[in-house]
């Protein structure tokens, strides 16, 4: 029988990476001096994060205005590898929970366009090529299927409404038929209202690289009436952190992107975007409920990573201190709080993808003495420690560090 009145609370601060992986230079040299924190804190002199300072974030990484914390950390520290290959939210996010994402295809949607565009007919949908030529598609005059600009070239397809003029289980419906044809690691259906298919079709952009898209974050929807949900391809929920605890009868609430990209049923979703209502929700919840996993994703770190603004993400970075220090004052005894990261998204990179890069690791567990929980190999462990916290049976991948927390 499993231990009552274990509550974890994961926040997952999206693209905050610590510096390059060392297998950069091989798989993704565009990356090369990549480290999302320490040049966010060289080009904001006002920066300070005392809060994440005192859990021990200094330790792991080196950086103008971070001082280490040493043993005197708040908080166990550590750094983790990524698992899975290139540097993906989805992925990034169910290494997280305990999966091994495994390899994916790479195509652009200018290789399967015809053939997407085939089986969506076949269904009865309305299928038209974008009025200004290219390989991405208009569907029932409210839908854009075609690449996604924020990922690698050929990795991620969006399906992008004007959701004013389509109900989004149609939007849904639409994906799931793209995805059932193409082996890319995610399909992502998304939109919002207050747009029209004019406004996605003007913010359509062609790349170097081959890609055709949408350039998203002009479209301004990241609101509180964003819808999206990503679907993957060859996981399985049913091994991961969440997926465990919802079997076993265990709360789960999800938060923010954490919601988009994790598929939990079961659990309690709380989809948003802006940090301060992301890291509210969990205080809500900590208030809510005394036993189950609080998982959250802070994302307009991400955002401000894709934008390419270094100003944005200091202040959410600060945001999110400010509000990890109310998390931290809330907890009870008993509790595991986990702060760790995807991957990087480094502004000062001349490319406006990912950074493959090490993320930071903190977990304060019964307000045990700080430990060095090293370099662990792969994201999994998080969700490993967290399944093995709440008593529910191992993960797919990962290996526990609840020992090493005392517990």
């Amino acid at each position: 029988m499993r231990p009552v009145n274990r509550r974890a609370i994961l926040v997952v601060l999206d693209g905050l990476g610590i510096g390059e992986m060392p297998d950069v230079t091989r798989f993704r040299p565009q990356d090369a001096g990549a480290n999302t924190l320490a040049h966010i804190l060289e080009r904001s002199p006002g920066l300070r994060l005392p809060v994440l300072e005192a859990m021990g974030l200094g330790n792991v990484v080196r950086a103008t205005g971070l001082r280490p914390a040493g043993p005197a950390a708040l908080s166990s520290y550590g750094r983790c590898m990524l698992g899975h290959e290139g540097a993906d939210t989805y992925a990034g996010h169910n290494e997280i929970a305990g999966s091994s994402p495994p390899r994916s295809a790479r195509m652009l949607f200018s290789e399967v366009s015809a053939r997407v565009r085939s089986v969506l007919e076949s269904r009865g949908y309305r299928v038209a090529a974008v009025p200004a030529g290219g390989p991405a598609l208009v569907v029932e005059d409210a839908v854009l299927v075609g690449d996604n600009l924020e990922a690698d070239p050929g990795a991620v397809f969006n399906v992008t409404a004007a959701l004013d003029a389509i109900p989004f289980e149609t939007v849904l419906a639409i994906a799931r038929a793209v995805r059932g044809e193409v082996p890319v690691s995610r399909v992502i259906a998304l939109g919002g209202p207050r747009i029209t298919i004019h406004d996605i079709v003007n913010e359509v952009r062609s790349t170097a690289s081959g890609q055709t898209g949408v350039v998203t974050p002009n479209l301004n929807i990241y609101n509180e009436q964003y819808q999206v949900r990503h679907m993957g391809y060859g996981v399985n929920p049913g091994r991961q952190a969440p997926g465990l605890a919802a079997r076993a009868g265990i709360p789960v609430t999800l938060i923010g992107k954490m919601a988009d990209v994790i598929d939990c049923p079961g659990a309690h979703a709380v989809p948003c975007v802006p940090t301060r209502e992301v890291l509210h929700h969990v205080l809500e919840e900590m208030d809510r409920i005394e036993d189950g996993l609080i998982a959250a994703t802070v994302q307009e770190t991400d955002l401000a990573g894709h934008e390419k603004d270094t100003a944005r993400y200091a202040q959410v970075l600060m945001t999110a201190d400010e509000l990890i220090g109310r998390i931290l004052a809330c907890l009870a005894a008993r509790d595991l709080f986990v702060v760790a990261a995807d991957h990087g998204n480094d502004p000062t990179i001349i490319h406006r993808s990912h950074t493959r890069e090490m993320v930071p690791l903190l977990a304060l567990y019964r307000a045990q003495p700080a430990r060095d929980l090293g370099l662990r190999r792969t994201l999994s462990d998080i969700g490993a420690t967290i399944s093995e916290y709440l008593g529910t049976g191992p993960t797919e991948t990962g290996e526990s560090f609840l020992s090493m927390l005392g517990g």
